[in-house]
């Protein structure tokens, strides 16, 4: 663990980039990581929520469907603009407000046979694909991970998108909750700020 570590809610207190410089990144990123959105929003705040949001993004169905097909491309800064916009609007403008309901809204999604497969392979094999992982997800950057006995660093570096506040404490979420998911009682999250266009996560569990 490093000497002066970055906590979630550490980074959670970071400001929000301005909008213009969001909708800027490079990169995209998998319909996965915007599974069913829209409907979420829907079943919790209701149908003029979800209209609101979507004239506040301005993305119409077609631009970014309520159920994203998993395995299409779609610009980075939709998952990083849309996450800011529901914390401002449904949570006070705390991202940690997200957190119970991103682990609700997996709990719903996974299904039983790869929650069983997973939990099998344990944390250390799943990080260690972390890389690969990140590869298949989102078409800029790279991921490395140095995993031990109980523990796992992932590095990000290559990309803008890497340095924007909001995917920074959705990395940490998706930490913890795989953590969770694999069936390990999480012992500690933290971050760093390598600067430029870096972040780094550690990760430890029993």
């Amino acid at each position: 663990m490093t000497a002066s570590p970055l906590t979630v809610a550490d980074l959670a207190r970071a400001p929000a980039w301005p909008r213009e410089r969001v909708r800027a990144i490079p990169g995209r990123c998998r319909g996965a990581l915007l599974r069913d959105w829209g409907n979420h929003v829907r079943r919790l705040w209701g149908d003029d929520a979800l209209a609101a949001l979507r004239a506040e993004l301005g993305l119409d169905e077609s631009a970014l469907p309520d159920a994203p097909a998993l395995r299409a491309w779609y610009p980075v800064r939709y998952q990083c603009e849309a996450t800011r916009l529901i914390a401002d609007r449904f949570t006070g403008g705390d991202p940690l407000g997200l957190a119970p309901l991103l682990a609700d809204a997996g709990s719903r999604l996974q299904d039983g046979v790869i929650a069983w497969a997973i939990r099998t392979l344990g944390p250390g094999v799943v990080l260690k694909n972390a890389g690969r992982v990140h590869k298949d997800l989102y078409d800029v950057g790279r991921c490395t991970s140095r995993v031990g006995k109980g523990e796992a660093e992932l590095r990000f570096s290559g990309a803008e998108l890497f340095a924007e506040p909001t995917w920074r404490v959705l990395q940490m979420f998706a930490l913890e909750a795989t953590i969770g998911a694999l069936g390990r009682t999480l012992v500690g999250i933290e971050a760093e700020d390598p600067g430029g266009d870096g972040f780094v996560a550690r990760v430890a569990w029993r």
